[in-house]
């Protein structure tokens, strides 16, 4: 098999994945970059079947994603993606770009995931992977290091969820999408209306396990109106389960 140090694939905006206005929603161009790198993962020899076989398993710790424009319902998207390396020695970097058919480049990722012991639930150092990855080394979608989100003093709880059934994935805690899905619900309908979303930073902190209850904060970054910074605070377990920036344009 020839190793494909780019993966391309295209795909199409469904209604079902789509918003009140009809455009894509932000959780579901995340899910589909995450899909086609699990599959390009595949292509490389180290997808999840390939891995656990050694105990082992990929988690997604940092995470910052551009949108440039939200497509509507029927639009054809291409999507590249491709790992670019090792990054603050501990992270595999992974780079996403989307395009719709004319070329137009609607969204960007960087990606930066940990190989983690699976029953342990402990960090391995990246030399413990026994394939070798593309590096990729010109190539970013963002040029950007996926560095610590500074947290406000002042947070105001929006609300609290709990990780049930449907949240949970194939490692059997809260799917790393579903975090998106919980701070975007924490703006209302109303200010979608007025504000287009520019791009997103999560850190995940502490995996989040059925039953676990979690509460999400906001509060603003350096009084700026259009930048906040989200906390999800584990009140089962009592920890910090993740923190993200976030960041709106206003709408003309």
């Amino acid at each position: 098999m020839n190793i494909l140090p780019v993966w391309i694939e295209e795909t199409r905006v469904n209604a079902n994945d789509s918003d009140f206005e009809g455009k894509w929603k932000a959780t579901r161009i995340l899910q589909v970059m995450q899909e086609v790198g699990n599959r390009h993962a595949i292509q490389l020899g180290v997808g999840f079947k390939n891995l656990i076989q050694f105990n082992q398993a990929w988690v997604l710790s940092r995470l910052r994603i551009r949108f440039l424009d939200f497509p509507g319902i029927d639009e054809q998207i291409k999507i590249q993606t491709w790992p670019k390396g090792i990054q603050q020695k501990i992270f595999f970097d992974r780079h996403f770009k989307m395009s719709n058919s004319n070329g137009q480049t609607i969204a960007l990722a960087s990606a930066a995931y940990l190989l983690i012991d699976f029953e342990a639930r402990k960090m391995l150092r990246p030399s413990a992977l026994n394939v070798q990855l593309p590096e990729n080394s010109e190539m970013s979608a963002i040029d950007e290091q996926l560095e610590k989100i500074p947290v406000p003093d002042q947070l105001d709880e929006q609300m609290r969820v709990k990780a049930t059934y449907s949240t949970l994935d194939v490692m059997g805690h809260v799917n790393n999408t579903r975090y998106l899905e919980w701070i975007g619900d924490c703006f209302t309908v109303e200010h979608y209306k007025t504000h287009k979303l520019e791009w997103v930073q999560i850190n995940y902190a502490n995996e989040i396990k059925p039953g676990e209850e979690i509460s999400l904060s906001s509060g603003s970054l350096n009084n700026d109106a259009f930048t906040r910074v989200i906390t999800g605070n584990n009140l089962t377990a009592g920890n910090r389960a993740f923190e993200a920036m976030i960041n709106w344009s206003p709408r003309n």
